[in-house]
C-alpha cells in the first residue's frame, strides 16, 4: 500500500513539476545523489526514481526516507542476480538474506525489502550457482522464505547440483522452466512434497542410479498419514530419470494430477500412487523401468496400490493416454484398488501389459473391484510369458470385477482368474503367443465374452491353440459374437488356430453358453473337449439387443444390451409362472444405462417398487413366484 501511494504521489508531483512555472525550484533537491558516507555508488538518478547497478550498491546507499523505492538492474550473467525493486522500511530489524531483505551498511535499524507483485518470486533473487557446488541448502532456504500460496519461478534450463533433499513444506507453485536438480546425496526422495496445494511444473530431477533401495524417489508426496491426506497436488511436465526406486511417488493424496511427465531409467517404478483417491495420471511417458537389483525382479511402469494393511484403498483414479515402454514385469498395474479407469494407454514391450490383480498377505488379501480397461493398445512381440491384460481376484468369495473393452492386444492374450461378472467385449487380440487369445483360468462366474476378434492364436511348441480357453475349473461364461481369423502371420514353430473354443481339462464345474460365434477357420474343431462339462451351443438362452426394446422369451437367461443409446422397455414374463427364475441383464459398454420394466420390480431389502433401473455392467432379477426382485448390481 505504501508503495502504491508513493508511486501515485510521485506521478502527481511529476506532472505538477512539468507544468508549473516554479518547476525549476525542484532541481536543487538532492534525491538520488545523497552523501552515503562511503564511496559514491555508481547509479543514475532522477527526482523520483533511482536505479542501481548491483545489490552491492544497494547496501552502500544511505536511505533518504521511510518508503523510498529503488530499482536494482538484473544481469543475466553475474554472481549478483538479485535485480528488482526494493522499498526502505525504516523500522524493520528483519534478518537479511540478500534476496528478500537487504541491510544497509550505513544504518543498523531499517531494511531494504523487496517489492513483490502478485505473490510472484524468482529463484534468481537468491543467486543460486548453476553447474557448481551443492545448492540444496540455498534452495531450501529459498523455499522456506516463501509465503503460502505464492509462486517461485526458476530461470530456464539451469542445472543445480544438490547433495541433500529439497523440500516443499507449504502451498506453493513451482515453475521450473526445465531447470534440473542433479542429486548425488544419500538415499532419499530428491524433491519432497509435504503440503497440500502444491504445483510443480517443468522442474526436472536426476539421480545417480545406484543399487535399488526402498525409499529412493525422484519426486515424492510423503510424510503424511492415512488420517490426514494432502490434497490438490499437481506434478506436470517434469523429467525424472536415473534413480533407485520410483520416479514419481504419491502416498495419502487426494484430488491429485500427474500430467505430461517423462520418467525413464528407474529401478522399480515409473509412477506409483498408494492409498490415493480422486486423481488423474495422464499423458505421461514412462520407459526403461529396469528391475535392476530389485529383490523379486519385479518392476512397474504405472501402478495404483491399496497401500499398507489398514490403509485406505486407492479409488476413483483415471489412468489415461500414457505411454509405457520397456518394463520387464508389468507396464500398468493395480494391486487391490477399486473404481479405476485405464483408458487409451499405449504399452510396448512389457512382459504383462495391464495387470488388474489382488494385494495382501495370508489373511489380508483384497481383490480389485470395478476396474475398467478400455481402448488401450498393448504390444509385445518378444514372446512374453505374461499377458496383454490380466484380471485376477482372490477367490470366489472375493473376486475381481470390471470391464475389458475395445482394447487392441498384439503378441499376448487376455486372461482372467477368480472374477465375477467381468465383461470382455469388442477387443482385438492379434498373434497371441501362448496358445489362447482369451483365457479363463478358474473361478470365473458370470463372465461375458462378447464380440471379440482373435487373429492367429499360436504357440511355438503346443498344437493346443484356441481362440478362447478354459484353463482349469469353476468357469461360467456367456460367449457370443466372437471370431477367429486366419491372418498372415506364419509361426516359426508350433501351430496356430487349431480350435475355436477348448477347455484344457475335463471338469464338471465348467459351463458355457454360446451364442453365434464364428470359429469356422479353426483347423481341428470349432468346439472341442467339452466332455464332463455343460456347454450349450446356440441354446437360445441368450439374447443380444442393440438400441431397442425387448420382450423376454421362454428359456432366456441372459439379456445383453450391446449398444443402448436411449432408454427402452424390457417386458418381463409373468413372475407367478416363473418362480425361482433368474434373469441376468448385461451392458457391454462402459457408461451407465437405464432400462424400463413393463411391470414394477421390487427392490431387495425394501418395500418399494421401481419401474426403471440404472446400472453399469450387470444387474440381475429373480422371481419369487409373486414378483420380480432386483438383486446385486454391477458385478
Amino acid at each position: 500500500m505504501r508503495l502504491r501511494n508513493l508511486l501515485i504521489t510521485g506521478l502527481v508531483l511529476s506532472m505538477f513539476a512539468s507544468n508549473s512555472s516554479n518547476a525549476n525550484t525542484n532541481k536543487n533537491i538532492p534525491f538520488g545523489k545523497a552523501d552515503n558516507g562511503n564511496k559514491t555508488a555508481n547509479f543514475s538518478s532522477s527526482y523520483y526514481y533511482l536505479t542501481l547497478n548491483s545489490l552491492a550498491d544497494l547496501k552502500k546507499l544511505k536511505p533518504s526516507y521511510d518508503g523510498q523505492v529503488v530499482t536494482v538492474t538484473y544481469k543475466l550473467i553475474s554472481t549478483d542476480n538479485c535485480g528488482g525493486q526494493f522499498e526502505w522500511d525504516a523500522y524493520s530489524t528483519s534478518t537479511p538474506d540478500d534476496a528478500l531483505v537487504v541491510q544497509s551498511s550505513l544504518v543498523s535499524t531499517g531494511r531494504w525489502k523487496r517489492v513483490i507483485t502478485n505473490r510472484k518470486y524468482y529463484a534468481r533473487w537468491w543467486s543460486p550457482v548453476s553447474n557448481g557446488a551443492d545448492q540444496s541448502a540455498l534452495l531450501n532456504k529459498m523455499l522456506g522464505s516463501l509465503p503460502a500460496s505464492s509462486t517461485i519461478e526458476f530461470d530456464a534450463n539451469k542445472v543445480y547440483n544438490i547433495a541433500s533433499q529439497v523440500k516443499l513444506y507449504f502451498p506453493v507453485t513451482v515453475l521450473g522452466n526445465n531447470t534440473t536438480l542433479v542429486y548425488k546425496g544419500a538415499t532419499t526422495s530428491i524433491l519432497s512434497i509435504r503440503s497440500s496445494y502444491v504445483t510443480v511444473t517443468a522442474l526436472n530431477v536426476t539421480g545417480d542410479l545406484a543399487d535399488f533401495v526402498t525409499e529412493g524417489f525422484g519426486i515424492a508426496v510423503e510424510k503424511t498419514t492415512n488420517d490426514k491426506f494432502y490434497t490438490n497436488i499437481i506434478i506436470q511436465n517434469c523429467i525424472v530419470k536415473n534413480y533407485k526406486h520410483v520416479g514419481i511417488w504419491l502416498r495419502y493424496a487426494k484430488n491429485f494430477k500427474v500430467l505430461n511427465n517423462t520418467v525413464t531409467n528407474i529401478a522399480y517404478g515409473g509412477i506409483i500412487v498408494t492409498s490415493c483417491v480422486n486423481g488423474i495420471i495422464s499423458n505421461n511417458k514412462v520407459s526403461q523401468i529396469t528391475a535392476r537389483y530389485t529383490p523379486n525382479k519385479n518392476a512397474y511402469g504405472i501402478q495404483v496400490l491399496r497401500g499398507r494393511l489398514g490403509d485406505s484403498v486407492s479409488n476413483n483414479i483415471l489412468v489415461s493416454q500414457n505411454t509405457v515402454t520397456g518394463c520387464p514385469w508389468e507396464g500398468i498395474d493395480t494391486h487391490g484398488a477399486r473404481d479405476l479407469i485405464f483408458s487409451d494407454n499405449k504399452v510396448y514391450n512389457c512382459n504383462t501389459g495391464i495387470a488388474i490383480v489382488s494385494i495382501g498377505n495370508t489373511g489380508d488379501y483384497q481383490a480389485p473391484k470395478n476396474i475398467v480397461v478400455k481402448n488401450n493398445y498393448v504390444e509385445n512381440l518378444n514372446k512374453p510369458t505374461g499377458s496383454a491384460i490380466i484380471y485376477q481376484g482372490v477367490s470366489a468369495s472375493d473376486p475381481a470385477t470390471g470391464l475389458i473393452s475395445f482394447n487392441k492386444c498384439k503378441g499376448s492374450a487376455i486372461k482372467i482368474s477368480r472374477t465375477r461378472g467381468v465383461i470382455i467385449t469388442n477387443n482385438t487380440i492379434e498373434q497371441p503367443s501362448e496358445n489362447a487369445g482369451i483365457a479363463l483360468k478358474e473361478m470365473n462366474a458370470l463372465a461375458s465374452v462378447i464380440s471379440n476378434v482373435i487373429i492367429d492364436v499360436w504357440d511355438p511348441i503346443s498344437d493346443n491353440t484356441a481362440a478362447i480357453k478354459y484353463m482349469l475349473g469353476s468357469n461360467d461364461a456367456y460367449i457370443d459374437g466372437n471370431s477367429l481369423v486366419n491372418g498372415t502371420f506364419i509361426p516359426p514353430s508350433g501351430s496356430k488356430n487349431m480350435f475355436g473354443f477348448r477347455p484344457n481339462i475335463v471338469d464338471a464345474t465348467n459351463r458355457a453358453i454360446f451364442g453365434k460365434n464364428n470359429f469356422s477357420v479353426a483347423k481341428s474343431a470349432q468346439y472341442a473337449n467339452a466332455i464332463g462339462s455343460t456347454f450349450d451351443v446356440n441354446a437360445g438362452a441368450i439374447r443380444t439387443i442393440a438400441d431397442a426394446s425387448y420382450s423376454v422369451g421362454t428359456g432366456v437367461k441372459y439379456v445383453i444390451f450391446s449398444l443402448l443409446k436411449s432408454t427402452h422397455t424390457l417386458t418381463l414374463p409373468s413372475a407367478s409362472s416363473n418362480a425361482n427364475r433368474i434373469l441376468y441383464i448385461r451392458h457391454a459398454a462402459t457408461d451407465s444405462i437405464a432400462v424400463s420394466f413393463s411391470t414394477a420390480v421390487r427392490k431387495a431389502g425394501t418395500t418399494s417398487t421401481i419401474k426403471s433401473l440404472t446400472f453399469k455392467n450387470q444387474c440381475s432379477l429373480v422371481s419369487d413366484g409373486t414378483s420380480w426382485w432386483t438383486m446385486t448390481q454391477n458385478f
